[in-house]
C-alpha cells in the first residue's frame, strides 16, 4: 500500500486508508460470522485509546518531512516483502 500510495497528499492518504480498513474489516467480520460479546467489550475498551491516539498523532505529523517519509515507508515496504519471501524457502 505504500508503494501505491505514496504520491497521495497527507488527508488524501488518510481517507483513502481509513476507507481501505473500513471496508476490510468489515468484510473480514462478515466472513467470520457473528461476533461475540467478548469482541464488542473490547472494542468499547480499546476506543478511547484509538481515538487518543489519533488526536495525540496530529501535531507531530505536520513535522514530518515527505521526503523521508517516504523513504522509509518503502524501505520497510521492500524489507517485509523480502522477509515474506525468504520464509517460503527457509
Amino acid at each position: 500500500m505504500a508503494m501505491v500510495w505514496q504520491r497521495l497528499t497527507g488527508p488524501e492518504l488518510r481517507a483513502t486508508m481509513s476507507t481501505f480498513f473500513l471496508i476490510g474489516s468489515l468484510t473480514s467480520l462478515a466472513a467470520l460470522g457473528a461476533v461475540g460479546a467478548g469482541t464488542l467489550r473490547s472494542t468499547v475498551l480499546l476506543a478511547p485509546a484509538a481515538a487518543a491516539g489519533v488526536l495525540l498523532a496530529r501535531p507531530p505529523a505536520h513535522g514530518l518531512d515527505v521526503r523521508r517519509t517516504r523513504a522509509v515507508a518503502t524501505v520497510l515496504a521492500v524489507d517485509g516483502a523480502s522477509v515474506l519471501v525468504l520464509r517460503q524457502f527457509v
